[in-house]
């Protein structure tokens, strides 16, 4: 049981009400043996109706060829054409996967993930927004297990992503002709998810809760936007998404955030507080000691008791995201 759950995907229904006992042992017992019985049957039948001197004269040397044969070797061409192809299909699938899970996708995804929407009335301001999601990370961190905690407007793999255009040279009229995916995080959120910081550091609660015009930008925007520079800490982006333009506090490593195949664009990580004006909520990730599914109850009813105004929903190992997409 323990080996088909680690090999089928999370997602599949009832994954883990799995089980194998006794009644299951019986009920496959049962069907092999009216699978048995009615093949036995149907051959007793088949003899039964044959002369059976007919048959053997039939197909003996003095007889010539026997009644059938060029339907059987038709039949067993279609057999084995058929069967190449499958084992040639096999052995493709097969190396996908095993490439595929060669793949770094440029995180941890043994992390747990809640969407935690805010109630907009009450959370009105990039500040109020901003507080309202340190508050929930400050008490998810203090639940004896949990060893990081960050929010962010998405987590990868989901499906979902924002998309708008960066520039580096801000002497040139805006064009925005390249685009980068964007996201906002709080400080934790790469180190929940094990994102490698390459350069510099990860935005600052003062700069989050005030909203201030910082941003860190994965390695793959640093390398293609300012070739040779071996440090981009303190450069100057204009952003999209009607962000005010920004520097470079960090460069963290890229991360497959759309496709588990392929680095798609560049990313660009802002304060949260930032971009929540665009979205319906943050999704809290949580890294625990051991299994994180077991502080599920924990971490729902911290995040009640710091009050978001709505119902936590979405509940899902990230793990789930690399498993569809590798699917």
């Amino acid at each position: 049981v323990e080996v088909i759950r680690r090999v089928i995907p999370r997602t599949v229904p009832r994954w883990d009400q799995i089980d194998a006992g006794w009644s299951l042992i019986a009920y496959a017992a049962a069907l092999a043996f009216i699978a048995l019985t009615a093949s036995g049957l149907l051959l007793v039948w088949r003899v039964s109706r044959t002369q059976v001197m007919g048959a053997l004269r039939a197909g003996s040397i003095q007889g010539g060829r026997a009644e059938g044969t060029t339907s059987r070797l038709v039949l067993a061409g279609a057999q084995v054409a058929l069967t190449l192809v499958l084992a040639f299909g096999c052995a493709q699938l097969a190396r996908s996967a095993a490439n595929l899970r060669s793949v770094d996708p440029g995180f941890d995804a043994n992390v747990l993930t809640l969407r935690a929407p805010y109630d907009f009335p009450r959370h009105n301001t990039d500040a109020l927004r901003a507080g309202l999601y340190h508050r929930i990370r400050d008490r998810i961190a203090q639940i004896p297990g949990v060893t990081a905690v960050g929010v962010s407007t998405h987590v990868p793999l989901s499906g979902s992503t924002m998309l708008d255009g960066y520039e580096a040279d801000l002497s040139k009229e805006p064009s925005f002709a390249q685009a980068a995916n964007y996201q906002g995080v709080t400080p934790g959120y790469f180190n929940a998810l094990r994102i490698p910081i390459l350069q510099g550091r990860d935005i600052t609660d003062a700069e989050d809760a005030q909203g201030q015009p910082v941003v860190v930008v994965d390695e793959t925007l640093a390398r293609t936007v300012f070739p040779g520079e071996p440090d981009v800490i303190g450069r100057p982006l204009r952003l999209g998404w009607g962000l005010e333009n920004a520097r470079i506090v960090g460069v963290v490593g890229h991360v497959q955030s759309i496709e588990i195949g392929q680095q798609v664009r560049p990313q660009i990580y802002a304060p949260v507080g930032n971009l929540f004006q665009f979205q319906n909520g943050g999704i809290v990730s949580v890294r625990v000691a051991g299994d994180p599914m077991s502080r599920r109850e924990e971490i729902e009813a911290a995040i009640r008791e710091v009050g978001t105004g709505r119902a936590t929903g979405q509940v899902a190992m990230l793990s789930d995201n690399v498993t569809a997409a590798m699917s």
